[in-house]
């Protein structure tokens, strides 16, 4: 077996968009599961990835140690056309794989995967909704739109019935983390150009049309651009609690607006290039507009987790460092 080829299907949204590719061309897949974890394993439980007929492979679930037998677990469930659970590591089967950092892994391989479910699941996040997935060890997938409370996770349900049927594992899966900036200058250009290689969506607003095509601009790395006109004026838009707005504008003429139009919204992230000076003067302006304190406070200012980062790709690692963190304890991700 050859090894796993390299790729960056890392959310589900990706890996479903996998095996609809897969089915348009009429190349048979497996999709498999992450059900349960032990110790230190690189994926979370519901990790989802795919193995086609050929072995090309999506996602991953190791750093190799344990791929390339997933492979052929996953091409044999399709040639058999029956799901199979495996698992890796402490008390598996297989003796002579190995996980270098220790604990334990759990699978379900669904080969064939309902494609009806398949396509709405891919749908519903391309629509920007949270879905759940449910599976059962037979193999039976459904799907569902569902706005789970802050900090809800992926979670493993299994009723230990004889009957596979009723062995069901439930995840839930948020749409792709997205960022709205708002800006000019190197900051913006930076911060877009570190966000691509992390896949996120991105909408970039900007009264400098340069940043919107042309060379390493937004165009370029497939961002929605809005042109801002007015100061007074921003163009509509409707985050949601997925979105992080981020604010880089060294001129704040163009804070006013564009704040209180993402403290009205539910951006789970709203941050604000400028050290404390900056931050004094913006919440005098904001609370002299009538702004409630307790959304001010929602602002993060000084941005970033590293301090006066003065180098524009350093602020942009930093600003994305804390919006990681901060998604990671409001949804437990």
């Amino acid at each position: 077996m050859k090894p796993p080829n390299l790729n960056n299907y890392v959310h589900a949204q990706d890996v479903l968009g996998f095996i609809i590719d897969c089915e348009q061309q009429k190349i048979a897949v497996a999709l498999i599961v992450v059900t349960h974890i032990q110790g230190g394993a690189v994926r979370a439980p519901g990790a989802l990835l795919a193995v086609r007929e050929d072995g090309e492979m999506a996602g991953y679930i190791s750093n190799g140690c344990v791929d390339a037998d997933l492979i052929a677990q996953s091409i044999d469930a399709v040639s058999v056309g029956a799901p199979r659970r495996i698992s890796y590591g402490a008390g598996s089967d297989y003796k002579d794989i190995l996980l270098p950092c220790g604990g334990r892994i759990e699978l379900l391989i669904v080969p064939r995967p309902d494609m009806g479910v398949i396509d709405r699941a891919y749908t519903y996040l391309m629509d920007r909704q949270v879905i759940s997935l449910t599976l059962s060890a037979a193999g039976t997938l459904s799907t569902a739109r569902v706005l789970p409370a802050a900090g809800e996770e992926a979670c493993y349900k299994p009723d230990h019935k004889t009957d596979l049927n009723h062995v069901l594992y439930s995840f839930t899966y948020r749409p792709k983390l997205r960022l709205r900036i708002a800006g000019r200058g190197a900051e913006v250009l930076a911060l877009m150009r570190a966000a691509h290689a992390l896949d996120y969506d991105m909408i970039i607003q900007s009264p400098d049309q340069r940043i919107g095509a042309g060379g390493e601009h937004a165009e370029a790395f497939g961002a929605q651009f809005q042109h801002l006109k007015s100061v007074n004026d921003p163009p509509m838009t409707h985050d949601d609690p997925d979105t992080a707005f981020i604010l880089l504008f060294h001129d704040h003429d163009w804070e006013s607006a564009l704040l209180r139009q993402a403290l009205s919204g539910p951006a789970f992230y709203i941050g604000a290039m400028g050290g404390r000076e900056t931050r004094r003067q913006r919440i005098e302006v904001l609370t002299s507009e009538n702004v409630d304190a307790r959304d001010i406070e929602r602002i993060c200012s000084p941005i970033g987790l590293v301090p006066s980062a003065r180098n524009s790709s350093h602020m942009a690692i930093s600003i994305l460092a804390e919006i990681i963190n901060i998604y990671k304890q409001v949804y437990n991700i």
